[in-house]
């Protein structure tokens, strides 16, 4: 993933898209999520994402690429 960070960055990529990446990693355990009571607005079950969202891992990738992206001198991750 760092090294397609890196090819678009090097080809004048202004920012990237990052809008799945708290789904990035799942449990090891593959543990089945909960079922929440009702449904969301397409009818689907309502699941509690404790396994599949938001891991410690995802924050530390996370990290990483704001540091690949901040070695860009004049890269303004925040603009």
């Amino acid at each position: 993933m760092y090294d397609v960070v890196r090819f678009w960055r090097d080809r004048g990529a202004a920012g990237f898209r990052v809008d799945a990446i708290s789904r990035l990693f799942e449990d090891p355990n593959l543990r089945d999520e909960s079922i929440l009571p009702g449904t969301d607005a397409y009818g689907n079950p309502k699941i509690h994402h404790k396994y599949t969202d938001n891991l410690p891992e995802v924050h530390d990738v996370l990290r990483e690429l704001r540091k690949l992206l901040d070695s860009y001198p004049g890269y303004d991750a925040d603009a």
